[in-house]
């Protein structure tokens, strides 16, 4: 209820204040909506217990696939909103206001709960309450946000967090690194990589965590996938996950394709084998708007 106040009133800042005045106000709605038909189950007694068909989760328990949906408007060229539900879970993800001054070293200023960048976000979707900068300083794209503590059942008081997102395009990839920080509590290192060759796409993330004041507890993640593109339709894909912690390791893969109905609707297709992904087939049908 506190997000649903919150985007009415992020809405009543902007907007009514503008439209006194006459300013332009555009509101665009978007989201994606997943049906699951098959599903396979996580493992008892695994880490990923608590299974998702939408993904494999970590510390920042959230699928990183699934249904909601999201109303973006601008204000003006420099006052801007976004609020999103997650149907799935049924709970604000996102209600934030922005100052856009696009100046290049600073395009944008949130505050409000947003999502928080981390790799390719395959591991890890989070969302916190703080404040955030995002824009371009030479070659890097950067996203620096300072958040509530949005990691759970690690001991430590925390009440902040610093996260980073640098990316960079090079010449036949776009390269990340993702620093997160909670003092007494928890850091994160990660790198991620996309890249495509023709009909061929691939890349991956590599996330280290270091659990603070805790002996011994230090997560690894590993995710590396490959596609092709067969016809503009159908893509052939793999993925790879493998997770360390506490001594002991667990992966898993997923191998399937996927095939464009219509331009918003696709049908996924895939077996999971591996305690990060749980074990069986699973079809989903993705629709977007």
């Amino acid at each position: 209820m506190k997000r649903i106040v919150l985007a009415i009133a992020l809405v009543a800042l902007f907007a009514v204040p503008a439209m006194a005045q006459d300013v332009n106000v555009d509101v665009t709605a978007s989201g994606e909506f997943w049906g699951t038909f098959v599903a396979p189950s996580g493992d008892e007694g695994s880490f990923f217990e608590d299974y998702s068909p939408f993904g494999p989760s970590s510390f920042f328990e959230h699928p990183n696939e699934y249904t909601f949906a999201t109303v973006n408007g601008k204000v003006g060229n420099n006052l801007g909103f976004t609020y999103t539900y997650d149907v799935s879970f049924q709970e604000t993800d996102q209600a934030y206001g922005s100052y856009l001054p696009n100046a290049g070293l600073v395009n944008e200023v949130r505050a409000g709960k947003f999502k928080l960048p981390v790799g390719l976000n395959e591991y890890i979707l989070s969302f916190a309450d703080g404040v955030a900068l995002l824009g371009k300083v030479g070659a890097f794209d950067y996203n620096l946000a300072m958040t509530d503590s949005v990691v759970d059942g690690i001991p430590g008081d925390s009440d902040t967090a610093v996260n980073l997102k640098l990316n960079t395009n090079m010449r036949l990839a776009r390269v990340g690194a993702t620093v997160y920080h909670e003092s007494d509590r928890l850091d994160l290192f990660g790198v991620d990589l996309a890249t495509g060759i023709g009909p061929f796409g691939f890349g991956g993330e590599y996330n280290f965590l270091n659990v603070l004041d805790v002996v011994n507890v230090k997560e690894k993640m590993l995710y590396v996938y490959g596609d092709y593109a067969y016809t503009p339709k159908t893509t052939f894909f793999v993925k790879y996950y493998n997770v360390s912690a506490v001594g002991d390791t667990v992966d898993g893969n997923k191998i399937g394709v996927a095939y464009t109905v219509s331009d918003n609707t696709t049908l996924r297709l895939m077996f999971g084998n591996g305690e990060v992904v749980g074990r069986g087939f699973e079809a989903a049908l993705k629709t977007t708007f």
